[in-house]
C-alpha cells in the first residue's frame, strides 16, 4: 500500500488580465473574474506489487533530480522565502542530502547549486516539514511518515503552481510510504491536503501582491501630520541624521496620490507641487520635511525632500519598527555644567547621580543637567536634560532610540520629579504670609 497520485478537474473562478498584464475591471469599478477549469493532482491510498515480487529489466531510480528550469525562478524562490514560517539559507551540503529543516535551529537549508526546478521543490518539501511541525514537542510521526507528508506536499503544492515535480516525487512517496496502513495513509491525507492548501494559499497572496506592484507606476505625496513633533517642519536630512530621528510613518499623512508619467521625475513634481498645483491637491507646497514615494518598475522608494534636492529615506516604507535591545551592561550617569552649550567655558562635572547633579544646579542657580549613556550603540554619549530649570524631553524624544531606552525614559522621569519638588518648595515660599515691621 502506497500513497499514489491521481488527476481531477474543478472550476474555479479567476482575476481577468489584459494583453499587458494589467487587472481588467467590471463597470462597477471591481476587477473582473472568469470561471475556468483547472487540472489539480492529489493522492489516494492504492495498492501495488512489491519490487521482489516482479520480474523483468531492473528498473530506473525510483526519485529522478529535476533539471528542468523554471520560468520566474528569482520571483518564485523569493515569494518562497517570504511565506516560509522560518528563514531559508542556501548552503553546500556534504551529504547527498538536497536540504533540511532544522527543529533546534529553525531553519531550512537547501543546498545550493541545484537545478531550478529541484531547487523550488526542496524549498517546498522543507517548507512543508516546518509547517506540519515536524521535530517539535507535539511531533508524533515516524520518519517515513514524515517523509511522506513533506514530499506529498511538495508535489501538491507545485501541481497548484503549475510545476510538475512527478518525476521525482512519485517514486520518493512510494518508498517512503511502503506498507503503511490504510488508515494512517487516511489520516496523512487530511493533513497533507490541509498543509498543502494553507501553503498553496499564502503564495497566491504574495504573487497577487507582487502582481498588484506591476500595475501602472503611480507617486505619493506625505506630509508631516499633527502628531509630528513641529520642530521636525523644515529640518534637513542631514540634522535628523545627527539628531538619530528616524523618518517615521506614523509622523505623516498622505496628501496626494496620482499616476506617475514616464517624463516625471522628483524635480519635476517639486516644480508641479510649487508652482502649478493640481485643483484636487489639498496640501501645502511641497517644502522640506515632505516625502515624496514612487511606485515603479516593482519597486517602491521613498524620498525627503531635503534643503537641496532630495535625499532617500528607506526608513519610511520599512515595516518593521525599530527595537531598542538594551545592552545589559549599559549604564546612565549625569553632569551638571553651567554652559551646557560649551562646557569648558564655566564650571562642569561628570560622572555623578541625579541628586548630585541637581546639588551642583542649586548650588549655582543657573546652568544645566544632562545625561551620559553608556550602552556600546551608536547613540551613546552626552544628551542635555534640562537647562534654566525646563525640560528638554520633546528633543530627547524625537529619537526613536531613546523613547524606547527604558534608561532615558527614567532619567526623564527622575529629572522631572525633582524639578516638581523643587516648583512647589518655591510656590510654599511665595504663598507665605509677609510679615511688616514692628513699630
Amino acid at each position: 500500500m502506497i500513497i499514489a497520485p491521481m488527476r481531477f478537474k474543478t472550476n474555479v473562478k479567476e482575476q481577468v488580465f489584459d494583453e499587458q498584464n494589467h487587472p481588467v475591471k467590471g463597470e462597477d469599478g471591481k476587477p473582473l473574474t472568469e470561471e475556468v477549469v483547472r487540472e489539480y493532482q492529489t493522492f489516494r491510498p492504492a495498492y501495488v506489487f512489491d519490487y521482489s515480487d516482479t520480474d523483468g529489466k531492473p528498473l530506473p531510480t525510483l526519485a529522478t533530480m529535476l533539471d528542468e528550469n523554471v520560468d520566474s525562478f528569482e520571483t518564485l524562490k523569493e515569494v518562497l522565502i517570504k511565506v516560509s514560517p522560518v528563514p531559508i539559507t542556501f548552503e553546500e551540503i556534504q551529504s547527498a542530502a538536497n536540504g533540511y529543516f532544522s527543529p533546534s535551529e529553525m531553519r531550512i537549508v537547501v543546498k545550493e547549486g541545484l537545478p531550478e526546478l529541484q531547487t523550488i521543490k526542496t524549498m517546498i518539501h522543507e517548507i512543508g516539514h516546518a509547517s506540519l511541525g515536524h521535530g517539535g514537542k507535539e511531533d508524533k510521526w515516524d520518519r517515513e511518515t514524515k517523509e511522506v507528508q513533506a514530499e506529498s506536499v511538495a508535489y501538491w503544492v507545485s501541481q497548484m503552481i503549475g510545476l510538475d515535480t512527478s518525476d521525482y516525487s512519485f517514486g520518493y512517496i512510494s518508498g517512503w510510504s511502503k506498507d503503511k496502513k490504510v488508515s494512517e495513509l487516511k489520516d496523512n491525507l487530511e493533513i497533507i491536503k490541509k498543509t498543502a492548501d494553507e501553503i498553496s494559499s499564502a503564495i497566491e497572496a504574495e504573487l497577487t501582491k507582487r502582481q498588484e506592484k506591476k500595475q501602472e507606476p503611480t507617486f505619493e505625496i506625505y506630509q508631516l501630520n499633527e502628531k509630528a513633533n513641529r520642530e521636525l517642519s523644515f529640518s534637513s536630512y542631514s540634522v535628523l541624521e545627527k539628531l538619530g530621528v528616524r523618518v517615521d510613518p506614523s509622523n505623516y499623512d498622505l496628501i496626494y496620490s496620482a499616476p506617475l508619467k514616464e517624463s516625471d521625475t522628483l524635480d519635476s513634481i517639486y516644480e508641479t507641487f510649487n508652482i502649478n498645483h493640481p485643483d484636487d491637491f489639498k496640501g501645502h507646497s511641497l517644502s522640506v520635511s515632505d516625502i515624496v514615494v514612487l511606485h515603479k518598475d516593482e519597486k517602491d522608494e521613498a524620498w525627503y525632500v531635503d534643503s537641496f534636492g532630495f535625499h532617500e529615506a528607506p526608513d519610511f516604507l520599512s515595516e518593521e519598527p525599530i527595537v531598542t535591545k538594551l545592552n545589559p551592561e549599559a549604564k546612565i550617569s549625569y553632569y551638571y555644567a553651567e554652559n551646557m552649550e560649551f562646557e569648558t567655558l564655566g564650571y562642569s562635572k561628570d560622572g555623578l547621580t541625579l541628586e548630585e547633579a541637581f546639588k551642583l544646579f542649586d548650588s549655582y542657580q543657573h546652568g544645566g543637567i544632562g545625561f551620559e549613556l553608556q550602552d556600546g550603540s551608536d547613540y551613546e554619549g552626552k544628551y542635555e536634560l534640562m537647562s534654566g530649570g525646563h525640560m528638554h524631553e520633546d528633543l530627547i524624544n524625537m529619537i526613536e532610540y531613546y523613547r524606547q531606552n527604558p534608561l532615558v525614559q527614567k532619567a526623564i522621569k527622575d529629572c522631572r520629579a525633582e524639578l516638581n519638588k523643587r516648583v512647589e518648595i518655591d510656590q510654599q515660599i511665595a504663598d507665605r504670609p509677609h510679615r511688616g515691621k514692628s513699630r
